[in-house]
């Protein structure tokens, strides 16, 4: 309710104690970026990779899209569970709030 920080502090039983500051903010935390380990991907016909997104900052509500160009070449599920379909090109487009990430995704057989 109101913004600020606070200050947490754990005991454990054996009398260790840890602290940390949280930041209270009022407004939404918007999503500054989206990153991807590699955007340039190469499949084989009837592979399965994940797509992992890094979303800065970690605590943005925001949902993950998934969205291929071609799903002939690459299906993609809402989780970014890609399948390699047949061989070609394609790409998949990664959003999160107004940021996205193009990943090309080249598939042989």
């Amino acid at each position: 309710k109101k913004t600020g920080k606070a200050k947490i502090t754990v005991t454990l039983a054996g009398g260790d104690t840890s602290e940390i500051t949280v930041k209270v903010q009022s407004s939404v935390v918007k999503t500054k970026s989206v990153k991807l380990a590699s955007k340039k991907l190469t499949m084989k016909k009837g592979e399965k990779l994940t797509l992992e997104p890094i979303v800065n900052p970690i605590t943005s509500p925001d949902k993950v899209k998934f969205v291929t160009s071609d799903k002939k070449v690459v299906k993609v599920t809402g989780k970014g569970v890609m399948t390699a379909v047949k061989a070609g090109t394609a790409k998949i487009t990664v959003t999160v709030g107004a940021k996205k990430v193009i990943c090309n995704v080249r598939v042989t057989e």
